[in-house]
Parts: structure tokens; sequence; C-alpha cells
């Protein structure tokens, strides 16, 4: 199953983040594991993915976050076949091609 939602707490000792279900009104999913290849986590209020077996909330470690996807208001500031970006918070950024 595909949730869809917004961050609405983030943990950033555990890699974990709470999130507002997008289209179940008061349901926020707990403690759920981000999953990266990298340390970078969501902040709040981004919209992300999560993937489920069920949408129980009594079922988290069958659940994960896949992170912030990019859309027609999210887009990237770079791309291409062989390109990888990564921006920090402060504006630095690495720019491969």
């Amino acid at each position: 199953m595909i949730i869809f939602g917004t961050v609405s707490k983030v943990d950033y000792a555990k890699a974990r983040v709470d999130v507002a279900v997008a289209d179940q009104e008061d349901m926020i999913l707990k403690d759920i594991p981000y999953f990266t290849w990298m340390y970078a986590m969501p902040k709040k209020k981004d919209y992300v993915v999560i993937i489920s077996e069920d949408k129980s909330t009594d079922k988290f470690s069958h659940m994960v976050c896949l992170g912030t996807p990019y859309s027609d208001k999210r887009k990237p500031k770079k791309n291409g076949k062989d390109v990888v970006y990564i921006e920090f918070p402060d504006g630095t950024y690495v720019h491969y091609d």
C-alpha cells in the first residue's frame, strides 16, 4: 500500500518520523523508519511517501517512509542522466555530471 502524508514530527536521533495521513483526517502514523542511503532527514511539514503492508497504526514494523517526491511544486534544481546533485541547508551543494 502507498500512503501520502505530511511530516508532523522528526526524531533525528532514531531517523524516524511521524506523518499525518493525507486522506485520513486526524490519523497520525508514528515512529516510521526513514529509508535513505545517506543521513538527510525530512523537515516538519514536508510531503512524503510511505509504503506499508497495512494501513492500520499497530503495524509500524511493516512501514517505511521513502522520502519527499518531486512534483510540479518541488522540482529538481539540476537534472540529467548522469547528474548527482545534493544541496545542504546552508545553500552549499555538490553537483556531479
